[in-house]
């Protein structure tokens, strides 16, 4: 008996332990992703354009990548 409850203790462990992990690794990436859409919205979305450019390419560009920025920014994926 002593047994089992040794055992079930040891898996909850293991498996608290490796959700945290998962959960950090997580949060790093969707930092990382923040950054990464951050950086971007502050340049001009397509190459010899200017930031505000108001062409269709650059305008879906950036609000693909705003809508993107926002989801993450409310924990949504």
């Amino acid at each position: 008996m002593f047994g089992l409850f040794l055992g079930l203790l040891t898996y909850d462990t293991v498996t608290t332990i490796s959700k945290n992990i998962q959960k950090k690794e997580d949060d790093a990436a969707r930092k990382k992703k923040l950054k990464d859409l951050q950086w971007r919205l502050s340049r001009p979305m397509t190459r010899n354009h200017y930031l505000d450019c108001k062409c269709l390419l650059c305008v879906r560009r950036r609000e693909d990548y705003t809508l993107e920025f926002n989801l993450l920014l409310n924990g949504g994926k």
